[in-house]
This record gives C-alpha cells, sequence and structure tokens, in this order.
C-alpha cells in the first residue's frame, strides 16, 4: 500500500484532535481492506510528513 499525501484528510483547525483523526483514517483503510493485515505502519516521522 502507498500511503501517499493525506494531508486532505486531516482538519488542523476543526474540533476533533489531530491524532484522533489519523487514528480514525487507519482505522478507516484496515475495516476497507486497504491496509492488509499484518501490515507495517510507518513510524511517528514519516506519519507526520504524509
Amino acid at each position: 500500500m502507498s500511503w501517499g499525501d493525506r494531508s486532505g484528510r486531516i482538519d488542523h483547525h476543526g474540533p476533533e484532535y489531530v491524532w484522533a483523526q489519523i487514528a480514525n483514517d487507519i482505522r478507516h483503510d484496515i475495516e476497507s481492506g486497504a491496509l492488509p493485515a499484518g501490515a507495517k505502519l510507518p513510524g511517528g516521522p514519516e506519519l507526520a510528513e504524509i
């Protein structure tokens, strides 16, 4: 899976915490099957770039 640019998925000025938005985004990818079981998640610095 290519992580690509996800900046459009995160609202830095919205009422929901950024970390919660990121967790929900990853959860959606897992539930939809876009992120396969056992796939390695990027580290914190790489997630920040994405």
